[in-house]
């Protein structure tokens, strides 16, 4: 190869790496604005929370999760606190893009909010959002 050949393939490649770099990027905000944008929305209604939880371990519909909480700088800080439950067949999960899915698609590691309604002695999840 000429030397001049390695320069061209170079700068191509360092363009089309800048070139997904930024598309990233975009996409990313794009995401952030739809998912605030669907938060604001939300008012609770009588016996209804939010949780924030990691998943530990997510097996079928049912997870072991630890409670987080919500920082100001937009992280998440893990509490002593673990829990599990049981996802009801049905219950709609938001990804980070907004698309609505099933609990198939929650895996462990996932930083998710949960919309939980109290009844009588029950604490049943009504919708998911995975967050991070």
């Amino acid at each position: 190869m000429s030397k001049r050949n390695k320069i061209v393939i170079i700068i191509l490649i360092i363009t089309i790496a800048v070139t997904a770099a930024l598309s990233v990027r975009i996409f990313q905000q794009r995401a952030d604005k739809q998912q605030s944008d669907a938060e604001k929305t939300i008012v609770l209604e009588n016996g209804q929370s939010f949780v924030f939880a990691k998943i530990i371990a997510a097996i079928g519909n049912e997870i072991s999760y630890v409670i987080v909480e919500e920082q100001e700088n937009g992280g998440y800080q893990e509490t002593q606190e673990e829990g599990q439950l049981q996802i009801p067949v049905g219950t709609e999960v938001i990804t980070k893009l907004g698309t609505s899915t099933t609990f198939s698609r929650l895996a462990n590691g996932d930083v998710i909010k949960l919309l939980m309604q109290q009844t009588q002695d029950v604490e049943e999840v009504i919708k998911i959002w995975i967050v991070d």
